[in-house]
């Protein structure tokens, strides 16, 4: 039983820490702490800057993703709960693909921690040529076949775990 529950669980996670790739960044920002002579200015850039990000995610086709992450993960709960009806599943999955505006805009903080607006500037820049939109086309499948390596050495992982708790006396 213990298995049963444990398997999905794991998987679900994984799928979870490759959906954080997503919002993941490269370098640190500039010092936020510095003061601004032109409070409205900075508002001003800040909004911009919060802005480029947004188009950035939306041009790398993040909310896509995420509706893509998580279809993986409910299928690995349909799986690990073959008694709960496919409407359930359907019923949140449409739930879930309503709210990808609250995950991106939880995301966006993350984009401006590290990375700066002339990263953002660029990125999008690079993702607007030919080879940025290779890249973004070949991101789905990339993402889609790493989700299955990692759901498979996931189950391993998960076998070895209950493995080694059973030969530990461990129930």
């Amino acid at each position: 039983m213990g298995s049963k529950i444990l398997r999905p669980l794991i998987c679900g996670a994984i799928c979870l820490l490759s959906a954080s790739a997503v919002c993941r960044a490269q370098e640190t920002a500039a010092d936020k702490g510095q003061a601004s002579a032109a409070p409205v200015a900075a508002d001003k850039e800040k909004e911009a800057f919060r802005q480029d990000i947004k188009k950035l995610m939306e041009l790398t086709g993040s909310k896509q993703l995420q509706i893509q992450i998580m279809t993986q993960m409910i299928n690995s709960f349909r799986k690990g709960a073959p008694q709960v009806p496919a409407k359930f599943w359907d019923d949140f999955l449409a739930e879930a693909g309503q709210s990808t505006g609250s995950l991106i805009e939880q995301c966006v903080p993350i984009y401006e921690k590290h990375l700066s607006h002339e990263d953002v500037k660029a990125l999008i820049k690079f993702y607007e040529t030919p080879a940025g939109q290779r890249v973004i086309k070949a991101l789905p499948l990339i993402t889609q076949e790493s989700m299955t390596v990692g759901q498979i050495w996931g189950q391993q992982m998960a076998q070895k775990i209950m493995q080694k708790m059973l030969e530990k006396g461990y129930k």
